[in-house]
C-alpha cells in the first residue's frame, strides 16, 4: 500500500483509497473497519469504503468512521448464481443505505455543541430561575433567606446565587419576581433608543404584559398577543383604552394537546374548533380597548411525527373547520408554516400550508388574507428547493401581517435578524412590489424569546430592521421607493 500510494503521489494523481475485505459475502468478523481512520491519518489522502458483507449496518458503520466514498455490489436478486450477488444489496436495500447515510451525514453536525430549539424549550420548562422569596424593597441587602429558585428559566441562573447574594436590591421585588442581569449592575446591552418607524410595526406580548408594553417607547402602532390556552380566561379590564390596534395569535396547545383544525380525529377536531371559536370571542371581548378591526392569526394544524404523503383530506378538514367559525367582528388570518416544527419539545413535520398554490387557493376560497412568516417562508423553500424570492412575491399580494424574523437551513428559526441566511434586502424589494396597495399592511419582530429582559431581543431586532428604509415607510401605501 505504502508503495502504491507514493506511486501516486509522484505522478500527482487524485485518488481516493478503498478499504476492502476481499470475500462474497465478507464475515463481519474479517471486516477490520479499524483500518479506515488508520489509513486516513497514515496518507491524508480520502478514504472510502467497498463492502461485500450482507446487509448495511457495516457500511453505515464504515461512515460513521470516516469512509467519504462508499461502493456496494447491487443485484436485481441476491439468490442468482455467481459469486457476488450474495455480497450484493437489492435496489430497495441500496435505496434505504443511501437515505441512511445522508441521515447520518445530517446528525454528524459540527464539533459545536449547539443547543437545539427542543433543548431550548426544555431548558425553559425544566431549570429553574433565582426569583425573591419575600417582598424585596429597593436598597436592601440582599440576603441568601430572601433567595430562592423557581421555574421557568427565564431569569438570572442559579449558578449566580452568590453574585446575587450580599449586593443592594436595584428595584422593589415581589415575592416570585424574577433576578435578572440588571439585578447583578450589569446593564442589558439592548439599545435604548429606537427608531420611529413610521410603518404600523408592533410587539408581540401576552395579556397580562400590556400595561409594561404601553411604556415601550417609541410607542408601538399595534400588539400581537400570542395567547395559551389559559390565557382566554384571562380577566381583562375592558374599561381601559388604548390607542393601537391588536392581533390575538391563536393557542397553538390545548390539554397537552396540539390545536389542529386539520386533525383526522374527530374529537380533537371538534376540540381544537372550540379553542379557535373562544380565542375569537375572546378578542372580540376586548376588541372596544382598541383601535381598528381586531385580527386573529391561526395555525392550520396538520401536523405530525411522519410525513402524511396525501394532504388532501387534510385540507378538507381544515377548510371545514374554518368555515364552522363565526368569525363576526374579526378577521382571520392563517399563517404559513415552515416544513417542520418545534412541538412538545421535539420535531414534527408540517404536512399543510407551507405551499405557496396550495396557501393562495385555501385564502382564496375562505376569502382570507395572509399572515406571512418570512422565517417560515425561507425555510420552506430551503427545504424544497424553490426560489424564495418569487414564493414571496406569490404571497405578498394576499398578506396583511408580516412576522420578521432570519432562519437557517429548514429548521431554525425565529433567529436574531443578521443570525440566518435570510436575504433581507431582496426579500424586502419583493415585497414592496408585491404587497397589495391601498391598505397598511402590519409587522412585528418575531425572535424567539424576544421578550426577555425588557424585550431585549426585540430591541436589538428593531436596531437591525432600521437599517432597511422599506420599513421607515407606509408599507402598502404608497408603495416605498427601495433604495
Amino acid at each position: 500500500m505504502d508503495e502504491t500510494v507514493a506511486f501516486l503521489f509522484r505522478r500527482g494523481a487524485d485518488f481516493v483509497l478503498l478499504h476492502c475485505q476481499s470475500t462474497y459475502p465478507a464475515p463481519p468478523d474479517a471486516l477490520n473497519l479499524a483500518m479506515i481512520p488508520k489509513i486516513h491519518s497514515r496518507y491524508g489522502v480520502p478514504v472510502g469504503y467497498s463492502g461485500h458483507e450482507v446487509g448495511i449496518l457495516h457500511t453505515l458503520s464504515a461512515v460513521a468512521l470516516g469512509a467519504t466514498v462508499i461502493e456496494r455490489h447491487i443485484t436485481l436478486d441476491r439468490t442468482l448464481p455467481g459469486p457476488d450477488h450474495a455480497a450484493s444489496l437489492e435496489p430497495d436495500e441500496f435505496a434505504e443505505l443511501v437515505r441512511h447515510i445522508r441521515e447520518y451525514e445530517t446528525a454528524y453536525g459540527v464539533a459545536q455543541k449547539r443547543i437545539s430549539r427542543g433543548e431550548a424549550v426544555n431548558r425553559l420548562m425544566l431549570r429553574k430561575s433565582l426569583v425573591a422569596a419575600v417582598d424585596i424593597p429597593k436598597g436592601a441587602k440582599i440576603m441568601r433567606h430572601m433567595v430562592k429558585a423557581k421555574r421557568p428559566a427565564e431569569g438570572l441562573s442559579p449558578q449566580r446565587l452568590y453574585e446575587l447574594v450580599g449586593t443592594r436590591a436595584k428595584r422593589s421585588l415581589k415575592a416570585d419576581e424574577q433576578f435578572t442581569e440588571a439585578d447583578l449592575g450589569r446593564g442589558s446591552s439592548a439599545p435604548k433608543t429606537i427608531p420611529a418607524f413610521s410603518s404600523k410595526w408592533g410587539l408581540k406580548a401576552r395579556f397580562f404584559e400590556l400595561d409594561q408594553l404601553s411604556r415601550f417607547e417609541p410607542r408601538p402602532m399595534f400588539f400581537e398577543f400570542h395567547a395559551s390556552y389559559d390565557d382566554l380566561d384571562y380577566s381583562f379590564d375592558t374599561r381601559k383604552r388604548y390607542p393601537q390596534e391588536f392581533l390575538v395569535h391563536a393557542p397553538e396547545y390545548f390539554e397537552r394537546e396540539l390545536v389542529d383544525l386539520a386533525a383526522p380525529d374527530p374529537e380533537r377536531w371538534e376540540a381544537s374548533i372550540r379553542v379557535i371559536q373562544k380565542t375569537i370571542d375572546k378578542t372580540r371581548e376586548i376588541a372596544a380597548c382598541f383601535r381598528g378591526t381586531p385580527k386573529v392569526v391561526i395555525h392550520v394544524g396538520g401536523a405530525s411525527v411522519e410525513p402524511i404523503s396525501d394532504r388532501s383530506e387534510l385540507l378538507r378538514r381544515a377548510e371545514a373547520a374554518f368555515r364552522r367559525l363565526d368569525t363576526k367582528g374579526v378577521e382571520i388570518l392563517p399563517e404559513n408554516l415552515p416544513p417542520f416544527g418545534w412541538l412538545f419539545s421535539g420535531l414534527w413535520q408540517h404536512n399543510l400550508f407551507g405551499d405557496a398554490e396550495e396557501i393562495i387557493e385555501l385564502c382564496s376560497r375562505l376569502g382570507y388574507r395572509l399572515c406571512l412568516d418570512l422565517s417560515h417562508a425561507w425555510l420552506y423553500c430551503v427545504h424544497n428547493n424553490i426560489d424564495y424570492l418569487e414564493y414571496l412575491r406569490r404571497l405578498a399580494p394576499i398578506t396583511a401581517h408580516l412576522h420578521i424574523s432570519d432562519g437557517r437551513g429548514s429548521q431554525k428559526e425565529g433567529l436574531q435578524i443578521g443570525n440566518g441566511d435570510v436575504p433581507f434586502h431582496e426579500a424586502f424589494g419583493a415585497l414592496a412590489s408585491h404587497l397589495p396597495q391601498g391598505e397598511e399592511v402590519s409587522w412585528v419582530p418575531e425572535i424567539w424569546l424576544g421578550h426577555l429582559d425588557n424585550y431585549h431581543e426585540f430591541r436589538r431586532a428593531l436596531m437591525k430592521l432600521a437599517e432597511y428604509p422599506f420599513l421607515y415607510r407606509g408599507i402598502g401605501k404608497p408603495p416605498p421607493v427601495f433604495l
